[in-house]
């Protein structure tokens, strides 16, 4: 499959604005945002000499001294022209391709298949399949629909089966003790999932597609049939929230609500192999830190740890292959709260979890042994958080402001505020120096770390706008919206948002931020 490129002369000073073939191209420097901050870390001697030491042998440069940024602050970057060049040049050179996405509801969590496909998770719990090229959508079957009817017995004994086993649900897993979350015999308050007998074994299953047997295209004819009503069924259902592929890309982890919180798919085949039972509510968040341990996060307050080698403690019969239920092997509680996201730092194995209380933890992976808490000083609408391995940085996205940490010095080194004129930062990416940034206002923004500004000279160098507004979408303007707020301006929130493996397209999807507004929208910047 054909992939795009950048073609770039290694002997370019990447550095300068000069650099770039067109002038107009270049990033035209922007004055610093009155309220950017950045708070020098302090390293004693010792400790920075082995680091240093460390880091050179293994390839790594110091940042240069005329960098805004202190060295310390940003670590030590990877030297690697081509992804420098493509972070600091591609996103003022890009340009948006929108796709119909019509009767979907809002779209929260996306990731690549393959150099021409995303997967999509919407509220109305649909699981798309978007060919970028050709425009194609391929709906996935869900887990419920897979189930034979006679699984509804297994699911309603879940609860009973996991009180069976030694040491209760969680066995074996370090719980805060006092958790309200859990009764006196230590076993957890999730119910066990339940699904409509009514729902068949063959819907929405295609046998002639070419794909798999659970998938189903999507044509105008069956899908405009039945779009309201999904959508009136879906208005109860906190739809799918994040989708998390495995390193070998033989495993789909998809986080939901009801009825199945985390689900199991094998790729390529697009198949429910497994469920991953324990949770009581939305999982917001999902990361593989192996090819067979995932770690979750939920709206219950818990981070949960799954493995695909742990036992299984029951088997659902379906109509391809049975799918297999597990329990989590440890578990982390946190009281009056949410755990909104989490992040993978892939160079340290620390893994950063993110609260609705505006709290950040950063965690061993090895023991999931807590090595740090900070309160952040913008705490307000926390929901998104992203991580930078070759900096051995992580950045949080706030209302109105993005929060850099170190989590070497388990402290804030530097923040800006948002692009988004305080409507929220609602997805985040952190390539080299680079934080591309996308809002609630409708924008993408990409933030350069090392000269503290956003860049600009989009449209060919003939704006100097510091973002790029993405496309209308689609809104369904029913008798909620006539109702309520007809005539007033509607912008989508990003609520997603990833780069494809050469780091030169960026999919970017979400939908409305007004609670009650149905509609969704994806586009392709490349």
């Amino acid at each position: 499959m054909r992939r795009d490129s950048v073609e770039v002369s290694p002997t370019l000073p990447v550095s300068s604005a000069s650099s770039c073939r067109n002038a107009s191209m270049a990033p035209r420097p922007t004055s610093a945002l009155s309220t950017s901050r950045t708070w020098v870390a302090s390293f004693p001697s010792s400790s920075s000499s082995s680091m240093i030491n460390a880091d050179e042998e293994n390839g790594y440069c110091n940042v240069e001294q005329s960098s805004p940024l202190s060295p310390q602050l940003f670590g030590y970057i990877q030297t690697n022209k081509l992804t420098e060049y493509v972070s600091s040049r591609v996103p003022t050179i890009i340009a948006e391709r929108e796709f119909d996405v019509e009767g979907y509801d809002k779209v929260f969590a996306a990731t690549w298949l393959n150099s021409e496909e995303v997967l999509m998770g919407t509220k109305c719990n649909k699981l798309v399949v978007l060919n970028t090229r050709t425009n194609k959508r391929v709906h996935l079957g869900r887990m419920e629909e897979s189930l034979e009817e006679n699984s509804a017995n297994v699911l309603s004994r879940l609860g009973d089966m996991a009180k069976e086993q030694e040491g209760g649900l969680f066995s074996g897993s370090l719980v805060m003790e006092g958790s309200s979350r859990f009764n006196g015999d230590g076993y957890s308050a999730a119910a066990a999932p339940t699904f409509s007998q009514a729902t068949t074994a063959n819907a929405n299953v295609n046998t002639n597609t070419n794909t798999n047997a659970n998938t189903t295209a999507v044509t105008d004819a069956n899908f405009n049939a039945g779009m309201m009503h999904g959508m009136a069924a879906a208005s109860t259902s906190a739809g799918v929230r994040s989708l998390s592929i495995n390193p070998s890309r033989t495993l789909l982890a998809i986080g939901a609500g009801e009825p199945f919180q985390v689900a199991i798919y094998s790729i390529p085949e697009y198949e429910p192999v497994g469920i991953m039972y324990g949770h009581a509510d939305l999982v917001f968040s999902l990361t593989w830190v192996t090819d067979t341990v995932l770690v979750s996060g939920s709206r219950d307050g818990s981070m949960r740890v799954w493995s695909m080698d742990s036992p299984v403690m029951a088997s659902l019969p379906s109509i391809n292959v049975p799918i297999e239920v597990r329990f989590p092997v440890l578990s982390r509680e946190e009281e009056r709260t949410k755990v909104r996201d989490l992040s993978l730092n892939k160079g340290t194995g620390q893994l950063m979890t993110l609260t609705t209380e505006g709290f950040v933890k950063l965690w061993d992976r090895e023991n999931y042994i807590q090595i740090s808490k900070l309160k952040l000083i913008r705490s307000t609408e926390t929901v998104c958080l992203t991580s930078n391995a070759d900096a051995n940085l992580f950045a949080v996205g706030s209302q109105s402001h993005i929060t850099i940490i170190d989590p070497r010095t388990s402290g804030l080194v530097h923040e800006t505020e948002s692009c988004d004129e305080g409507w929220g930062v609602r997805a985040l990416d952190f390539k080299s120096h680079i934080i591309t940034t996308g809002g609630g206002f409708g924008r993408l923004g990409y933030y350069d770390l090392r000269a503290q500004r956003y860049l600009d000279g989009f449209d060919n160098g003939q704006s100097n706008r510091r973002y790029q507004d993405i496309g209308n979408g689609w809104l369904n303007r029913d008798t909620a919206y006539a109702g309520s707020i007809s005539g007033i301006t509607i912008r989508n929130a990003v609520y997603t948002m990833q780069y494809d493996s050469t780091g030169t397209r960026l999919f970017a999807a979400g939908g409305p931020l007004q609670l009650g507004l149905c509609g969704s929208y994806a586009g392709l910047w490349c």
